[in-house]
């Protein structure tokens, strides 16, 4: 059966229990609780209120909603172990996927969220006040410049990035952020082992390696894989190269 917004009977109550019964077909665990999911419910509904003005998602279904967003964005937990109190950084995060439900399951992490786009970025300011700010920092600003500033360059346990480019493009942007021993976690699709064969030259040159790629189906047939990539060296001064020639000649 699917469930529809423009259905008056999905309230909290029923949206939980269909947030429970999807995450039981999943074999990872999200030490998810009521109040968790209370605040997907409510993220959902602004998620769609401000999608009525801005281009946010093209996903309006409910449980496609918790499969492909919420559910996809904590599968970043099966990807690594991220020990309590970690610095992760979401890259490209758009309507906040995967970084702002990273948060809300884990609430003791130093979450940050970036973006080029204001519109989204002004969705998420409304967001976090919308969840009783839990607490995320948020950017407005291309992650090549952010990069460079002292401040972010080399400080994030973890970095996450869903949808935004190609691998080989992707690790330019983000491996900067890294400390020396985190790692960039990549969520992708069925390509990724095409990815991956066309992206080793920029993950060496970049003094990075990858520790592990996983596959799994979410609920429903819907195929993901992650890859984790961990930083073994320094990120040398050259890189982030400017973002036309990152996507004009990938490392």
């Amino acid at each position: 059966m699917r469930y529809n917004l423009t259905d008056a009977a999905m309230n909290e109550e029923k949206f939980k229990q269909r947030f429970y019964k999807l995450v039981d077909n999943c074999e990872m665990n999200f030490n998810l609780n009521d109040e968790k999911i209370g605040l997907f419910f409510k993220y959902m509904n602004q998620l769609l209120e401000w999608n009525k003005k801005i281009n946010l998602t093209a996903i309006t279904d409910v449980d496609d909603i918790i499969i492909k967003h919420f559910i996809d964005s904590l599968s970043v937990f099966g990807a690594s172990e991220i020990p309590k109190n970690s610095k992760l950084i979401d890259i490209g995060t758009g309507a906040g996927f995967p970084g702002m439900p990273i948060k809300i399951c884990r609430p003791d992490l130093a979450v940050t969220l970036l973006d080029s786009v204001k519109k989204k970025i002004t969705f998420l300011q409304d967001l976090n006040l919308y969840l009783n700010n839990i607490g995320v920092e948020l950017i407005n600003a291309r992650a090549e410049f952010v990069s460079r500033d002292k401040s972010y360059r080399e400080k994030f346990d973890f970095v996450t990035s869903r949808a935004v480019a190609s691998l080989n493009i992707l690790v330019e942007y983000c491996t900067p952020f890294l400390k020396k021993g985190g790692i960039f976690v990549a969520m992708k699709g069925n390509k990724v082992y095409e990815e991956l064969s066309c992206s080793n030259d920029a993950i060496n040159l970049l003094g990075c390696e990858v520790i592990e790629v996983k596959s799994f189906n979410l609920p429903k047939n819907n195929y993901r894989a992650i890859v984790a990539i961990q930083k073994i060296k320094n990120t040398k001064i050259e890189y982030p190269r400017v973002s036309s020639k990152i996507i004009k000649k990938p490392l």
